[in-house]
């Protein structure tokens, strides 16, 4: 019989993520500024006006790149438990991670 790995509070706890959005110019993946991080973290509380894991506009932030160096970056946050998921809608010149 396996052992329970998670008790059902951590289960129920909530991990914040972090996502930065980028807009593809030519071959170049460019931060989206602080007004249009803004505007997509608004659009998507409207577009799930009942989904409370959906979180602030959160930024700058210094965020460090592959290469050593440093971008300075506006996030989005949102809050998920143990198992959850979340679909959001992108633009179709926009692309995430999570930094």
């Amino acid at each position: 019989m396996a052992a329970r790995l998670f008790t059902q509070d951590a289960r129920n706890q909530k991990f914040n993520f972090y996502i930065a959005l980028y807009r593809l110019n030519g071959s170049t993946f460019t931060p989206l500024t602080d007004t249009e991080c803004n505007a997509m973290a608004l659009k998507w509380k409207n577009d799930y006006p009942r989904d409370k894991r959906i979180g602030s506009y959160i930024g700058p932030v210094d965020v460090p790149m592959a290469d050593g160096s440093t971008v300075n970056m506006h996030l989005i946050r949102v809050s998920l438990k143990h198992g959850e998921s979340l679909s959001l809608n992108l633009d179709s010149d926009l692309y995430y991670k999570s930094p």
